[in-house]
């Protein structure tokens, strides 16, 4: 079996050495490795072309779109019929390739799922880990679905299902994976096959992924139960909030300060224990409400945007 791995970069200078370094150290190389660019400005390609010597093939092309269209170029262009997927800005474990690859043995397995962890430099990025990523103890290894972060399959799947698709800019990898899980393939859950990312370093990065994310998800109508029970919550919080404006009522104004403290001292219950820190007792109510206010705004953009497009 040829395995390539296969990378998309866009403005990628500060954060491209660490994982050129990770795939360098890996227990197991791949055949080849191909790189698309979706149209860098900065020293993106610089770089690459002067780190590329450690492994006999690197493709590096530059084609200029989304993650989804660079990924469909990457794997198009690979000559492996095993494609090993991981991001830009993360880092691999030492033993990823040969981890996610493994299962392949058998020519019954069609798709990996690779893990993730957070890799954060303070405790405001490591009190975000716990509300993008999918913690280790809360993993169903039946069900989870495959992340570009870390995946691998076999490139007629990749052909089967038609590719990434290039309406989603950052939520193409959940919409393939539903699609995989829709023609009935059961990915194989590879714990060990580790990829580390490092979290938004400031607030309104964090708002803006969030947000992109839930656009995304109401554009490609997928509604995920979490978030219909945060849209309720939001609007029966809203409800009341305009309640107590209007009607001056102080029994309301005392239930949504009740209601406000519940809500923080919530989030720090439920995450804390993945923190262990001081301050995350600011940040992961800040989080809370970051995250949720984002998603409620991306959530209602992402479903009239839709509307309209359909229109």
């Amino acid at each position: 079996m040829k395995i390539s791995l296969c990378i998309t970069v866009f403005n990628e200078e500060k954060s491209i050495k660490r994982l050129l370094t990770s795939i360098e150290r890996q227990t197991k190389l791949p055949d080849e490795i191909v790189i698309v660019d979706g149209g860098s400005i900065d020293k993106t390609i610089d770089f690459l072309n002067k780190h590329k010597s450690y492994i006999k093939q690197v493709k590096i092309i530059v084609k200029k779109g989304n993650r989804a269209i660079g990924r469909n170029e990457a794997i198009r262009l690979a000559t492996g019929n095993i494609i090993a997927i991981t991001d830009a800005g993360c880092e691999l474990d030492s033993h990823w390739l040969e981890e996610i690859t493994n299962p392949f043995d058998s020519k019954k397995i069609q798709v990996v799922s690779g893990y993730y962890k957070g890799k954060s430099k303070n405790s405001l990025e490591a009190s975000l880990v716990p509300y993008v990523l999918v913690m280790r103890d809360k993993v169903n290894s039946k069900n989870f679905l495959p992340s570009t972060r870390s995946m691998a399959m076999r490139k007629n799947l990749w052909k089967q299902l038609g590719g990434f698709p290039i309406q989603y800019t950052w939520n193409e990898d959940f919409v393939f994976s539903k699609q995989i899980e829709k023609v009935g393939i059961i990915p194989i859950f590879a714990e060990n096959a580790i990829v580390f990312w490092f979290p938004r370093e400031t607030i309104w990065q964090g708002w803006n992924m969030f947000y992109a994310f839930a656009k995304g998800d109401a554009q490609a109508d997928i509604w995920r139960p979490k978030v219909i029970i945060l849209l309720l919550r939001m609007i029966f919080v809203s409800f009341f909030f305009i309640y107590a404006v209007l009607m001056q009522n102080i029994l309301v104004w005392q239930i949504l300060g009740g209601g406000a403290i519940f809500y923080g001292l919530w989030a720090i219950s439920k995450n804390y224990c993945y923190v262990k820190t001081p301050m995350a007792f600011i940040y992961l109510p800040l989080w809370q409400v970051i995250s949720d206010n984002a998603v409620f705004v991306g959530t209602f953009v992402g479903f009239f945007w839709k509307k309209i497009k359909q229109k």
